[in-house]
């Protein structure tokens, strides 16, 4: 609501070109806007189903929503494309009521606030490290998969899952096009369902994607197809 400052958000991207540069930009102007609680994925990188999932499930549904760092589907790299987009408290993509209000507000703005004089943040840093930005804003960096991770097993019987990944002739290739989901499949798929790493192609996250398109369709997903 307008003049009310939020108190806990969540600041993740899906690796592209800047994502770390724009997250540490971001970081500070929350903090010299007043947010007390910001939380960011170990490595900075999040796919938005897991940053819904943060939302709703960590500490209770204590975030009030989250700065995603993505253009979809759109090809990243200097010179490519980078957006940000909000998802609100119930870890639903921002409305249009939200993004109308948001823009008119751009319109009005002269001048922003932020904090100088402190080092980056570590991404890399162990999770549970925090970074003190003010005496009133902190930065906790957070495991990307847990709540993700308790949100599916509370849709599918994962047992049952893994009983049928060790099925004679069954086998499975995800294509991550080195985004946000390769390292969210690794998990899911080699870690939890036990199939072997070869069922994973692409799932390394590149700040350019590898060079490749990363729409999941017949014309940029025609390696996958082929295999």
């Amino acid at each position: 609501s307008k003049g009310r400052t939020l108190d806990t958000i969540i600041v993740a991207g899906d690796g592209r070109y800047y994502n770390t540069e724009a997250m540490q930009i971001i970081c500070r102007v929350l903090a010299g806007n007043g947010v007390s609680n910001i939380w960011v994925p170990q490595n900075g990188i999040m796919s938005t189903p897991a940053v819904s999932a943060t939302i709703r499930r960590r500490e209770g549904g204590q975030a009030q929503g989250a700065i995603v760092l993505t253009a979809s589907h759109n090809p990243g790299g200097p010179g490519e494309d980078f957006g940000i987009k909000y998802n609100e408290g119930l870890g639903q993509p921002a409305g249009e009521e939200f993004t109308e209000a948001l823009y008119e507000r751009s319109l009005e703005i002269s001048s922003f606030k932020t904090i100088e004089g402190v080092g980056d943040i570590d991404l890399s840093a162990p999770v549970g490290t925090t970074f003190q930005l003010t005496p009133t804003s902190t930065v906790t960096v957070i495991d990307p998969y847990d709540c993700y991770m308790d949100a599916l097993k509370s849709c599918f019987d994962f047992d049952q899952l893994r009983e049928f990944a060790k099925k004679e002739g069954f086998s499975l290739l995800f294509d991550g096009m080195h985004g946000a989901g390769g390292p969210f499949a690794r998990r899911v798929l080699v870690e939890e369902l036990g199939l072997p790493e070869s069922s994973l192609l692409r799932c390394d996250p590149r700040p350019d994607f590898g060079g490749c398109h990363p729409d999941p369709n017949l014309t940029y997903a025609a390696a996958l197809i082929k295999k």
